[in-house]
């Protein structure tokens, strides 16, 4: 797997990337709002942290490449009965910050797929003028 690119001379790494699409695909495709997309963060950074400490991720959960398990540690998340119950404190923001990123892995090959087909048909027509 690509951990890092290079971009006008800038190492950019897998991590970085990723955050940056699924903010796109927050407010693109789910129509989210700035404010509603900093909360989607939030809660995987304390999912991160949750998952950091139950050594599932070295880092965070950015890190889990495979769908399967990403499965995994949303089964072991929603297993922790502490983390449900911090869950039901905040009103379930964390199992909707979880289930979300679960939906967008599974969708973002799809979406990207979308996105590449209508910058080349926008090219093709800008040449076709």
């Amino acid at each position: 797997m690509i951990e890092s690119i290079k971009y006008e001379g800038k190492s950019i790494d897998r991590t970085t990337i990723l955050k940056e699409y699924y903010a796109k695909y927050l407010k693109e495709v789910r129509g989210l709002s700035d404010a509603s997309v900093n909360h989607y963060f939030d809660a995987l950074n304390h999912i991160s942290r949750r998952l950091k400490a139950m050594d599932l991720v070295q880092q965070d959960i950015y890190e889990i490449a495979d769908l399967d398990r990403l499965y995994l540690a949303r089964e072991a998340l929603y297993a922790d009965i502490n983390f449900m119950a911090v869950n039901e404190r905040g009103k379930r923001m964390y199992s909707a910050g979880m289930n979300n990123y679960c939906r967008f892995q599974v969708e973002k090959d799809l979406i990207l797929f979308i996105w590449i087909l209508q910058l080349l048909t926008s090219l093709y027509l800008q040449k076709l003028r």
